[in-house]
């Protein structure tokens, strides 16, 4: 099975129900095989407690999604604004096994961020974070969700 990375987004952006299209498109098409070799890197915002005000925390996240421009076709992900607090937590499907390469040299914004890869074996609980996160709406982790925006383009 192959993964296309841009089908995968244009289903993400209609998806209404995102754990039924991770089951049907992402967990054996990308996580399940060897070719051409995802994985997954959660990151946090490094600096949560000096940002002053919650259009500052979706700047954060805003600037980091604009700032991916350069490595579209090789990532996927889901950055969320969380009150309170002001955190911003996202979670990254990189081409390859390091994201040095893919994300880390082509987005600066990526030293601002904490960042710790989930798996690589998509136990229960890797997906039930991913699911958790791409997935949420409402809230996430107790949090509420101030914004969420996903790189679907």
């Amino acid at each position: 099975m192959t993964f296309d990375l841009a089908e995968f987004k244009t289903k993400f952006a209609a998806a209404d129900d995102v754990p039924a299209l991770l089951a049907s498109d992402f967990y054996d098409k990308a996580m399940g095989g060897n070719e051409p070799g995802w994985s997954l890197w959660r990151c946090t915002y490094d600096y949560a407690d000096d940002t002053e005000t919650l259009d500052a925390a979706k700047e954060i996240s805003a600037s980091f999604m604009k700032n991916t421009e350069a490595c579209r076709s090789d990532v996927f992900g889901v950055m969320l604004v969380l009150e309170p607090g002001l955190d911003v937590e996202g979670l990254w499907l990189v081409k390859g096994e390091d994201p040095e390469e893919t994300l880390f040299s082509k987005c600066g914004d990526t030293s601002w961020f904490s960042w710790s890869q989930l798996g690589p074996a998509m136990l229960d609980g890797v997906k039930k974070e991913v699911e958790a996160l791409w997935g949420a709406k409402d809230s996430y982790n107790g949090k509420t969700v101030a914004q969420k925006q996903a790189l679907t383009k």
